[in-house]
């Protein structure tokens, strides 16, 4: 959810949670609103995909800057 205009930029449901799915909603997020890199803060609820290795390694190739 942007903070600002409270429009949800990315969601997706699974039957598990696991930082591999956590990495594909930011990937596609991204992609989808046209974020370009150091443009976005991610805020999570440190819960394990969010401080994944698959995570992590996510943001650290599409260039975002992350508070984990």
């Amino acid at each position: 959810m942007d903070v600002y205009s409270r429009k949800i930029v990315g969601f997706q449901v699974y039957d598990k949670e696991s930082s591999e799915y956590a990495s594909d909603v930011v990937q596609h997020a991204c992609n989808r609103e046209g974020i370009k890199p150091g443009e976005v803060i991610l805020h999570s609820d440190n819960g394990a995909p969010m401080k994944g290795a698959t995570m992590l390694v996510t943001l650290t190739e599409i260039g975002r800057h992350a508070f984990l």
